[in-house]
């Protein structure tokens, strides 16, 4: 979230109520029936996010059947966003703060500091084979 090079597109598949309950900054509510509607930019990173795994594994299936690259998924979903940086847990928690709750985007060093946190996601287009061109290319 904190890498400018980095053109992120947060998808979150919970309903209205959650989402304004909270969301992650930058984040947009997705729905899976209307997702051409929504501009994917081919070299952005997009993160399909929600509370049921199998809703989120069929929008990872869906996006993926239409050659949508660079897509993945937040790992058990937003409890464990939770669990790792916090956030409105309670459910008797009324606020609609959305993307205005300090935790929607936790400090750069964050995750450095919080036990079992894994970096999986990579940039496009950094690594991999190089295409033609040059000497003995």
């Amino acid at each position: 979230m904190h890498d400018k090079r980095l053109a992120l597109k947060l998808l979150d598949l919970r309903d209205e109520a959650q989402f304004n309950r909270f969301h992650l900054r930058d984040a947009e509510r997705f729905e899976v029936a209307t997702w051409q509607a929504v501009a994917m930019p081919q070299r952005s990173v997009k993160v399909v996010i929600g509370d049921d795994e199998g809703a989120v594994l069929n929008a990872y299936r869906e996006l993926m059947a239409h050659h949508v690259e660079n897509v993945d998924v937040l790992a058990r979903g937003m409890p464990a966003w939770f669990e790792l940086f916090g956030g409105p847990r309670a459910p008797a928690v009324s606020l609609a703060l959305g993307a205005n709750h300090p935790e929607s985007r936790p400090p750069e060093l964050a995750p450095t500091a919080v036990a079992g946190y894994i970096a999986k996601v990579e940039r496009p287009g950094l690594g991999g084979k190089k295409v033609g061109g040059g000497c003995g290319g």
